[in-house]
């Protein structure tokens, strides 16, 4: 039998069928529900279905709009808005309207991720996908799909050649408030991913999708518009203010009738446990009252209607970008009892750490919104504080104070120094606050440039001792030090390089445990605080004194100040609430408030002395190192123990003696904390 050795024209026919056939008129929410197989180990399996995520219908269909160049879409987690947006999105354009297609995300490393764990399992779920994958191997990378009817689905993130020399149709950028603001100097994302898009004219369309993280850049502000996003700084935010603004309302299907927007958070009684708080999740209508519980939730989805920004008046806003924001309550697999239980939480993590960052990811990611920083919220002024001043003794150690930490800031001519008392809960007292400007000889001190000149801060710092109610005094625990303090190595100044030989004294002296040199690290994501021994010896660019021999605290700066802030914003004494004496001075008082917060961080506000913050944040961080959070206060160690068995507590025979050895004047128990 002779050997057929021609191919078929039927297999050729079927592969080209797509390159030739027409778009199909089909919306892609439609689409979506015909093409998409959902397989959740564990979960649902079955077709993508609208029913459960309704407010995603509209934006999925208006990714087909000649009318609009951009789908913004603003949402917390559990919205459903990657399934539909990006999976249904890639379905519709694979199936009915095939185009170049590139998918971006912050990182490299989620972008391969993407593809192993829902392009993949799209395809291998979606039998009308999978069909249409290219037979050769080559035509598939790890960044690159190719399809039968010639589309080809590129996966990226933001960098300058990822985003240039491609002429895509389709663009879809995924968390976008994670991608930086500029790339590699050409531009922001959005931007840049339009530009792809422009060759094809009106059948071009870019998508942006994220929940908020980005900060407020203040707290006084005038909404242009009722659905106008908060001002912040970059991100998904600004593109939506860009668009006409459409937000998701519910009618009141028990009562008015009237149409509300569903909250970023639900209302809760309050209750004696966070648990039996959040039991008690409800929404009420604000026109007549009506209350919703969870279970209402679903049928107030089905029934809502996305509205652009002055619609309900009659005056729709336009904008050749769609945006969308929908707040928390309405986010379909977002339970409410879980919105309450997250906040609280994180509201009591914040009060008895002063740590933002639960109450920030909760504001982000589970309701939706932008965070407000507690220091900007409170706007801390000079007379918040003046309203905060108690009649107190200079030198004499509050009620209260278990152990006293000293905190020195480093000038070109002087030591700034600031004694806070601490007590149970990380309540404090500031008990003296100075500038040491002269050495006992009278010399005006050049703490830069004359070595001996540290040797003031062991007399009158290390040493220092500070008088209790009984005449018996208080020994200062530890001190923590500048360490990025003044220099000018042309002239021989660098007061880095003296600190660094200063505590080699200490240590020479048995009073290494006394001192803690400090310095600010500016990045968001750095540890709280974290000891570590810098070595630049072998380094030719840097002459700082370091050898790997000193310990130096690395603070978080930001995330310091912030706790600062939130306690100098609490109203009630008590853990965490810092005294202000009657003594200090207008002018330290208005150091406090010489630094505000933006969403870059902490800044100066012109050239404002800001001393007395910067040493309330070193002692903060001293506080932290020597694990005061952290206290079992009905077992505390020897050095927070009440003042009968406080071993820092020394008569006025010990601090002679003590000042007089530059050792200490009292034998100290072991202790772990130090």
């Amino acid at each position: 039998m002779p050997v057929d050795r021609y191919a078929s024209a039927q297999g050729i026919s079927r592969d080209v069928a797509d390159i030739i056939r027409p778009p199909r008129r089909v919306a892609v929410s439609t689409c979506a529900a015909e093409v998409v197989r959902i397989e959740t180990p564990g979960g649902y399996s079955g077709p993508w279905d609208a029913q459960l995520t309704p407010y995603m219908a509209e934006p999925m269909d208006l990714l087909k709009s000649r009318r609009h160049e951009a789908v913004v879409f603003v949402s917390p987690a559990r919205t459903g808005k990657t399934q539909a947006l990006l999976d249904g999105w890639l379905a519709h354009c694979v199936t009915a309207d095939p185009g170049d297609m590139g998918l971006y995300f912050p990182t490299q490393t989620l972008a391969y991720d993407y593809r192993k764990r829902r392009i993949e399992r799209l395809h291998r779920n979606s039998p009308r996908l999978r069909e249409r994958l290219s037979p050769r191997k080559h035509d598939t990378t790890i960044e690159m799909i190719a399809y039968r009817n010639g589309m080809i689905l590129n996966l990226g993130w933001p960098t300058s050649s990822q985003l240039a020399q491609r002429d895509l149709r389709y663009v879809a950028m995924t968390d976008y408030d994670s991608f930086p603001d500029d790339i590699g100097g050409e531009g922001e994302p959005f931007g840049l991913a339009r530009k792809r898009t422009q060759v094809a004219m009106s059948a071009g369309m870019t998508l942006v999708e994220s929940s908020p993280k980005r900060e407020l850049v203040t707290n006084q502000w005038t909404p242009d518009g009722p659905h106008a996003a908060p001002p912040v700084k970059g991100g998904i935010l600004p593109l939506y203010n860009r668009g006409d603004r459409r937000r998701w309302y519910w009618p009141c299907l028990d009562g008015c009738g009237a149409r509300f927007e569903p909250p970023a958070m639900p209302l809760y009684d309050e209750a004696e446990t966070i648990e039996a708080s959040a039991a008690t999740a409800h929404i009420c209508c604000p026109h007549c009252g009506t209350r919703y519980l969870p279970h209402d939730k679903r049928r107030l989805n089905i029934a809502g209607h996305w509205f652009r920004e002055g619609e309900l008046d009659g005056s729709p806003r336009t904008a050749a970008i769609a945006s969308y924001w929908v707040l928390g309550c309405a986010a379909a697999f977002q339970q409410w009892e879980s919105l309450v239980t997250n906040a609280l939480l994180a509201q009591r993590e914040l009060e008895a750490s002063g740590d933002e960052t639960a109450l920030r990811q909760t504001t982000n990611t589970d309701q939706g919104m932008p965070y407000m920083p507690r220091a900007m919220a409170e706007s801390r002024g000079a007379e918040s504080l003046a309203a905060r001043i108690e009649e107190a003794e200079r030198y004499r150690v509050p009620d209260g104070v278990r152990l006293l930490l000293a905190a020195v800031d480093v000038q070109g001519n002087r030591f700034e120094v600031c004694v806070i008392g601490f007590g149970i809960g990380g309540e404090r007292w500031i008990v003296d606050r100075y500038a040491i400007r002269k050495t006992a000889a009278g010399e005006p001190l050049q703490p830069a440039v004359m070595q001996e000149h540290w040797s003031e801060l062991t007399d009158r710092v290390i040493n220092a001792t500070y008088r209790l109610p009984d005449d018996r005094e208080l020994r200062v625990y530890r001190t923590g030090v500048d360490l990025g303090g003044y220099a000018n190595r042309a002239k021989g100044a660098d007061s880095t390089a003296r600190a660094y030989a200063w505590w080699r004294e200490l240590r020479r002296a048995g009073l290494a445990h006394r001192a803690r040199l400090v310095r600010g690290d500016g990045s968001r994501s750095a540890q709280l605080v974290r000891e570590t021994l810098p070595d630049t010896s072998k380094r030719h660019d840097r002459k700082s004194g370091s050898r790997g021999d000193v310990p130096v605290l690395i603070l978080n700066a930001d995330r310091i100040k912030d706790r600062v802030s939130a306690d100098l914003a609490r109203d009630v004494p008590g853990p965490g609430y810092i005294h202000l004496p009657s003594w200090l001075s207008r002018a330290q008082r208005d150091e406090l408030t010489a630094e505000q917060r933006t969403p870059d961080g902490w800044r100066q506000i012109g050239n404002r002395r800001n001393e007395t913050w910067d040493l309330l944040c070193y002692a903060e961080a001293l506080w932290l190192h020597c694990g005061g959070d952290r206290i079992d206060w009905a077992r505390p160690p020897a050095w927070a123990e009440a003042w009968t068995d406080n071993t820092e507590v020394v008569t006025a025979d010990q601090r002679r003696a003590l000042k007089a050895t530059h050792r200490p004047g009292v034998r100290r128990r072991a202790s772990q904390w130090w």
